[in-house]
């Protein structure tokens, strides 16, 4: 499999730029935070100490870090951030804004000149949200800080197909059917089309640039009617209480041209089950010797082949979700459980640990081969969200979350640092930064620098 990630040198630094706003005190957080009020956990993880929590708070706001009563909380991002920087020695800089990213950014790459030399140090960004952000202002990012920083990540490529949704839809679909795979049906309400739908009673209907099921609302037969001829919008019912918020969604359908909505085949078990897969990479692991020179000899590219792979998928965590309906709030509300070798599904009881791993590490597998566009990411790892088929056994991807949009549920799952922590270590592999050690000791102030100043 050959990477899509380009061969670049080091990145002098890694800028994250946050891309979000309105977000909630992260103390309220459930899904995205990660906390602890153990004492030997600080020591071990010392970006959760006190003083370390209070800075990052200054810097950027309670959604990102906070304390209370000796209860130390952070996002998950955050968290990934500072395992880059202190476990792994990567320069990491916080930026709120664009005018804050330019400025370091702008800093750093001109202090190679500064050094007496004519190498520009690369920097690249990590565009940050956990959350759906608005079309123009992404391409506003994009536009602005394409002349300040190296790199993107995700690039801007990737990001356009990922919130497109149809994308990867279709990339699943093209594999569904060389696998013989079980998929719901897709109907991309296409003007001129045949709605393969139009028989079902129930559907789905699904919003591009969308998360977290904002934009996801269950439609009868009669609400929506597909051509041909240009969709129709579901029948509007009378606005109560409980349903404003998906009312207010189907009024703005049209009213967004950028926005474009589609159904699916209503399927009932994904709000009894949905299996969160977190995978990761690695490097791979060496082989025997002899092994190496069979394969060599039945194949004379195998080492040509080695060198474009040289990282392995891995299962990090298993994550069980399912919507249960919450009786004192009147509400429907996601519970989430870790998963470990030997669990069992009432539901599935001929399902196994072993057969959901296998099934995402050769999905995983394929969606590599498939060398399409928008997947650069999968050199880090990627998130892929599982429904189980009506056998109870055949398992499909209802949807390709990117590892760095994807919530951890750390805190409900009592996993802590473990995800961020391995895409932390993937990403430090794959995007290497010089060590924070050689950034003090060689840089414009370290004092082996003024040292050579004093001498010259």
């Amino acid at each position: 499999m050959e990477s899509n990630i380009p061969k670049q040198p080091p990145y002098q630094a890694i800028i994250w730029l946050n891309m979000e706003d309105d977000l909630e005190p992260i103390e309220e957080n459930t899904k995205l935070s990660i906390r602890t009020d153990s004492v030997s956990k600080k020591q071990e993880s010392p970006w959760f100490l006190s003083a370390n929590v209070r800075k990052l708070k200054r810097k950027l706001g309670s959604s990102y870090a906070d304390t209370n009563r000796g209860l130390a909380m952070l996002h998950q991002n955050i968290v990934l951030m500072e395992v880059l920087e202190k476990s792994h020695k990567q320069n990491v800089i916080y930026a709120q804004d664009a005018n804050d990213a330019i400025n370091e950014s702008s800093k750093i790459r001109n202090s190679g000149r500064n050094e007496g030399t004519n190498n520009e140090k690369k920097v690249l960004a990590f565009m940050h949200h956990n959350q759906v952000v608005h079309a123009a202002r992404f391409a506003k990012m994009y536009d602005r800080m394409t002349h300040n920083v190296d790199e993107f990540y995700p690039t801007r490529d990737e990001n356009i197909w990922e919130q497109n949704k149809i994308h990867d839809i279709r990339i699943l679909d093209q594999i569904a059917k060389r696998e013989k795979q079980w998929r719901p049906t897709t109907c991309e309400c296409i003007e001129g089309r045949k709605c393969p739908l139009a028989k079902e009673e129930k559907t789905i209907y699904k919003r591009t640039n969308s998360c977290a099921g904002g934009h996801v609302i269950e439609v009868s037969k009669n609400q929506l009617k597909c051509g041909p001829g240009k969709p129709q919008s579901p029948a509007v019912a009378t606005p109560t209480t409980e349903n404003e918020e998906r009312i207010h969604a189907l009024d703005d359908m049209y009213g967004r041209d950028y926005y474009t909505w589609f159904h699916q085949t209503f399927v009932e078990d994904l709000q009894k089950c949905e299996i969160r897969v977190f995978i990761a990479t690695r490097r791979k692991e060496s082989e025997p010797v002899m092994e190496t020179r069979k394969r060599k000899a039945k194949n004379p590219r195998v080492e040509e082949q080695e060198n474009e792979n040289t990282r392995e998928p891995y299962i990090v965590q298993i994550v069980d979700t399912r919507f249960l309906e919450n009786e004192n709030e009147d509400r429907v509300v996601m519970t989430a459980k870790s998963i470990e070798k030997g669990f069992t599904w009432p539901m599935y009881p001929n399902l196994t640990y072993d057969m959901v791993e296998k099934f995402a590490l050769d999905m995983y597998g394929l969606l590599r081969e498939t060398k399409a566009k928008g997947f650069d990411s999968l050199e880090v790892g990627v998130r892929l969200d599982l429904g189980v088929a009506k056998d109870g056994t055949s398992l499909w991807v209802n949807e390709i979350t990117r590892w760095y949009t994807a919530d951890f549920f750390a805190d409900e799952t009592g996993t802590f640092e473990k995800i961020p922590k391995a895409y932390a270590k993937a990403f430090a592999e794959v995007y290497p930064t010089p060590k924070r050690e050689a950034l003090d000791s060689d840089g414009p102030n370290s004092k082996s620098r003024r040292k050579r100043r004093k001498v010259n």
